[in-house]
């Protein structure tokens, strides 16, 4: 029985879509294998928020730090910090000193905080892929999001290191832009965040910022400000 040309093309397409949703996942699953096996690493971010999917304009932008090793994970971002430890959270706001305390004897699930694990793989069942010379750029998106917030997230993970460059979430939410600029007629429009990672190291500089002890005390049921924040007012998280 001979096949058509039309038929045969029909299945040359099937079987590249299938090959190509295979590469997605096999980057993917190259890319989280890479950041588990990473026992301590530390980046600069950048955070910048626009509006809509095409926006050039930066809304907020933020530079920083971020850190994980081993059960912990910091970030700082302008006056802002957050940690992550196996039994603890903290918020640090400076502006406002006030510090937000998570403590418990058992460990703390993630947050979003880190989207980029293999959690991804569960959230979103749409994936594409595009080849962009020094990097992949992985599109994830689901019909019925589980993250009610994020309709779509793009990861722009490096060839060679398969460390993540670039990660960009469109969110699922209207605000109003007119806040920037003192407008008083509504600028309305979905945020776009966008979040820049650059200067990699395997070395962290500052350990003391994954230490609890330098957050607060804990004592007799009691949490109270370390010395550096002795001037912060503890709000426990529930």
């Amino acid at each position: 029985m001979k096949v058509s040309s039309t038929l045969k093309l029909l299945i040359i397409c099937l079987l590249g879509n299938t090959l190509w949703a295979q590469n997605v996942d096999d980057i993917l699953k190259q890319y989280i294998e890479v950041t588990k096996n990473q026992t301590a690493v530390q980046s600069n971010i950048n955070y910048a928020m626009y509006k809509n999917e095409d926006g050039t304009k930066a809304y907020e932008s933020y530079n920083g730090i971020q850190i994980r090793a081993s059960e912990t994970f910091y970030q700082q971002l302008d006056k802002m910090e957050y940690i992550q430890g196996e039994d603890f959270v903290v918020k640090l706001n400076k502006d406002q000193k006030l510090m937000m305390v998570g403590y418990s004897s058992e460990p703390i699930i993630k947050g979003i905080d880190q989207i980029a694990t293999d959690k991804m793989l569960e959230y979103f069942d749409e994936k594409s892929l595009k080849d962009s010379q020094t990097y992949w750029e992985i599109e994830l998106s689901s019909q019925e999001p589980e993250l009610s917030e994020i309709s779509k997230i793009i990861l722009h993970i490096d060839k060679t290191t398969f460390k993540l460059s670039k990660q960009i979430l469109f969110f699922d939410i209207v605000s109003d832009f007119a806040i920037y600029e003192n407008e008083s007629e509504p600028d309305m429009g979905i945020p776009r965040l966008e979040i820049t990672y650059s200067n990699y190291v395997d070395t962290i500089k500052n350990s003391n910022l994954l230490n609890q002890n330098r957050y607060f005390v804990y004592k007799d049921k009691t949490i109270t400000p370390a010395e550096e924040f002795k001037n912060f007012e503890v709000i426990m998280a529930n």
